[in-house]
């Protein structure tokens, strides 16, 4: 039997586009409250968010971007400017949208963003988007060398980046024998599962939080870099697969084809619970359902219920729409459920996450389908349009097909498009491994950095058990002046707290940051040379039959003092000595007596935390005796 024709296979494509969509906006809305607990309701919630699985949908995105990407260069193989009228249209149908969509999101957070993370959310919203915008913000967001603005625009990064090099991809697909597509194909696996295990990928972490004071606005381009290598073969895999399955499918149709598309579905959607977490191994497994899935779907004529909801015109519309609809989901999932927040009880959300999630995916959908729709209709389609024409315009006096001067303003809008990638890269892989060799030094073991400014190992962010790790900046920074007050609770303390500390709440007029775990960190360069007062104002975490809380502080590695923290909030002095202090960063420690979690010790509490003090200020003055 015949494969489908190309046009029901662009329609289906588009319709799995549309149900994963759905599966996108659905686990970004059960992700908003804390599900890590225990509970009927959560674990409804950890099966949903199991078979709906958002990482699962990307991969098929993915599969489905190399796919098409290759029937579009098909289509102008003829053309000596094929290459550049790939990267025009590509750069039409990304960043059209996406600009639009950054300047809504720019006044959404205006009007929906908070300075502090509600009681009742996951941790995870609360870092969804900054606390505050910038002009050089924005203007990183806009070039996709930054996504902190609208954090699933990771894939439109991935996507900008993988248009660079695909149409060496696409010359190697097309016109190289058999095994060289495979030795490509197990060459970029290859890398993948380099990159993508956890020894390099925690000397990729390292390393890139140690060149971050020297890429300033830069440093996400290290992680764009490592994204490439990791999700670059299941483009590859989009771009060359279809062959075979056209080969594949027609042996397989009727009951075996359906029974194995259903075993590749299931396969896809859980492949991390056979690997125990997110590893190359599980990527490797999701893409391969992900490729069945998709080129099954688009190649089969068998009618089964996934079939059949690909052929219905409701997932074709939401498909189309699908590119805009992802752009905008996030932030109308993180204003509803701000609003929600606002009014309705805390109690009411952790009795009932499920009720609450799901009042939220029905307020989300309709509204980020209408939004996805106008946008669709006013930017991606009239620019789509447009990008397809500006091509067609060469110069007078040359015959259509020959390789006549491209007009000035595609010329100018693909530099605008690759000067960044290009430029940016290539000055980091010039300029970096300099200052980084000459800044630091590597031990034996491969993993340990320290500055060779100041090898001191007490150095602030040493890796402690237990805590994140912090590199101090290549100069020793100026002291702060004396006094100097920190409210915890304010963004502008986030440079200050590294590790061990929680979302900043606000609480009778008052804002405040609860600890995390057993210790805590702080991070700030005091002057030295002379004893510094510290007061500090706390509260412990106290529970029926709660030990004493004993708060133990050290600087620089030196105990200073052990301070019991009383019932309710209190204000304390500790002199911290000039003998302690350094001519760079110093580090102070906060190692606390307990750490519990409200959930395990107090009746009806759904906050699954680990808390030991809440912390609202300190202030460092000058000690006079």
């Amino acid at each position: 039997m015949p494969n489908t024709s190309p046009t029901d296979r662009i329609s289906r494509l588009e319709a799995f586009r549309g149900l994963g969509a759905i599966a996108v906006i659905v686990t970004h809305c059960f992700l908003v409250v804390p599900w890590d607990g225990q509970g009927a309701q959560l674990l409804l919630i950890k099966l949903v968010c199991l078979f709906l699985n958002g990482h699962t949908a990307l991969m098929i995105f993915f599969v489905i971007s190399g796919y098409v990407l290759g029937l579009s260069l098909d289509k102008g193989a003829s053309r000596p400017d094929n290459v550049s009228r790939f990267y025009v249209r590509r750069g039409f149908r990304i960043y059209s949208a996406h600009l639009v969509a950054l300047g809504f999101i720019a006044i959404a957070l205006s009007s929906f963003g908070h300075a502090v993370r509600p009681s009742a959310a996951s941790q995870m919203f609360g870092a969804w988007f900054p606390a505050t915008l910038s002009p050089i913000t924005g203007l990183f967001n806009a070039l996709l060398l930054r996504v902190d603005m609208n954090g699933v625009a990771w894939t439109l990064v991935l996507e900008v980046a993988i248009s660079l090099v695909f149409p060496l991809l696409y010359w190697t697909s097309r016109r190289s024998p058999g095994w060289v597509r495979a030795a490509i194909l197990v060459g970029l696996i290859g890398v993948s599962f380099a990159v993508g295990n956890r020894t390099t990928q925690a000397s990729v972490a390292v390393i890139t939080d140690y060149l971050k004071p020297l890429l300033g606005q830069f440093s996400y381009v290290p992680t764009i870099l490592n994204s490439l290598a990791l999700y670059g073969y299941v483009f590859y895999v989009g771009l060359t697969a279809e062959p075979a399955f056209k080969r594949l499918v027609p042996r397989i149709e009727g009951r075996w084809g359906t029974r194995l598309m259903w075993f590749a579905l299931f396969v896809a959607v859980t492949s991390n619970v056979y690997t125990g977490g997110f590893t190359p191994t599980s990527l490797f497994i999701e893409v391969c359902g992900a490729t069945f899935l998709v080129f099954y779907g688009i190649l089969t004529h068998t009618r089964n219920l996934l079939i059949k909801a690909l052929d219905h015109p409701f997932f074709k519309w939401l498909g189309a729409i699908s590119y805009s609809f992802y752009l905008y989901h996030f932030i109308i999932v993180y204003c509803i459920a701000t609003a929600l927040f606002r009014v309705v009880d805390p109690m009411l959300i952790g009795r009932d996450p499920l009720l609450f999630v799901s009042a939220l995916a029905l307020f989300a959908f309709p509204v980020t389908a209408a939004l996805g729709t106008a946008s669709y209709h006013l930017v991606e389609a009239p620019l789509i349009s447009y990008s397809k024409r500006v091509p067609m315009r060469r110069s007078t006096g040359v015959a259509d097909g020959a390789p006549g001067r491209l007009p000035a303003e595609r010329t100018v809008f693909s530099l605008l498009l690759l000067a960044p990638w290009i430029v940016v890269p290539v000055g980091i892989a010039l300029v970096a491994p300099y200052l980084y060799l000459r800044n630091t030094h590597v031990h034996a073991a491969g993993l340990a950095l320290a500055p060779l400014v100041d090898p001191a190992p007490a150095a602030a962010g040493v890796r402690k058990a237990g805590g994140v790790s912090h590199n101090p900046p290549l100069r020793p920074p100026a002291p702060v002046p004396l006094p100097f007050h920190l409210a915890i609770g304010d963004s502008a303390a986030r440079r200050w707290t590294p590790s061990g500390w929680y979302d900043a709440e606000a609480a009778g007029g008052a804002t405040f940051a609860w600890s995390e775990g057993e210790q805590s960190m702080l991070t700030v360069p005091l002057p030295s040379g002379r004893n510094i007062r510290l007061d500090f104002e706390a509260l412990p975490f106290v529970f029926p039959r709660s030990p004493p809380q004993v708060v133990t502080i050290e600087l620089n590695g030196t105990v200073i003092e052990r301070v019991r923290v009383r019932p309710g909030r209190q204000k304390y002095s500790v002199v911290l000595p000039a003998r302690a202090l350094r001519a760079s960063v110093d580090t102070l420690e906060f190692d606390y007596a307990y750490a519990r979690s409200p959930r395990e010790v107090l009746e009806n509490s759904v906050d699954v935390r680990t808390l030991a003090v809440a912390w609202y200020s300190l202030e460092f003055s000058e000690w006079k005796p």
